[in-house]
């Protein structure tokens, strides 16, 4: 119900992204590893017009980039499968099987 008044979600959608920017200094640059998830995530966020599918770009690319890194067991066997269920949450409906 509240989704429906843009007036007074906006400034609270406008504290969140604000706490959220605080742990960008956190983030290990240098390790594109780690780096390169972290700004999936902050860049997908606003360009999908959702936080769900922004966070989704971030858990399907960690486990990716790790795997094919050779740092494949950084990674922990539960990143792997929610990365396979995101994959699946987005290729299902493509094919047209949901």
């Amino acid at each position: 119900m509240v989704a429906h008044y843009p007036p007074i979600t906006a400034p609270a959608l406008v504290l969140v992204g604000m706490m959220m920017m605080r742990n960008v200094v956190k983030i290990n640059w240098k390790d594109y590893t780690e780096g390169t998830p972290a700004f999936l995530v902050t860049v997908g966020i606003p360009l999908c017009f959702s936080i769900a599918d922004g966070i989704a770009w971030g858990f399907i690319s960690y486990p990716l980039i790790k795997l094919f890194s050779g740092r494949g067991r950084e990674a922990s066997l539960l990143m792997y499968i929610t990365a396979i269920l995101f994959i699946l949450r987005y290729l299902l409906p493509f094919f047209g099987l949901i």
